[in-house]
């Protein structure tokens, strides 16, 4: 849980599987999004420590940039590259929604107290 208007954020999440298991961090507040990814060593192997690869976001990214290794600048894009293109044409459900969203950004930026 977190709000804006708060110093920061912890976002922290595990995910687990047959094997595997990943562990990341999105940040507290800042500049952070890094994992881990733990997997089992093979059946039969000889070591039982399990294989771990570490990663950082921006590496990945290629940006040290908040908006390219924390996700939303891809989601963003396509988003406004739909609305550009397509406008009210395309898949009528999806632009219902994309419209929708709009009508709400434009709201939320009315009622914006300075």
């Amino acid at each position: 849980m977190y709000n804006y208007h708060t110093a920061g954020r912890i976002q922290e999440f595990e995910l687990h599987g047959k094997g595997a298991s990943a562990f990341i961090s999105l940040g507290f507040g800042g500049s952070e999004c890094k994992g881990r990814i733990l997997r089992a060593s093979p059946p039969g192997s000889a070591s039982t420590k399990p294989d771990i690869t570490e990663f950082d976001g921006p590496a990945l990214a290629g940006s040290g940039r908040f908006e390219d290794y924390y996700g939303f600048r891809d989601e963003n894009r396509n988003f406004l590259d739909r609305i550009l293109s397509q406008g009210d044409k395309g898949d009528p459900e999806r632009s219902a929604e994309d419209c929708a969203t709009m009508e709400l950004c434009e709201t939320i930026l009315a009622a914006r107290i300075p």
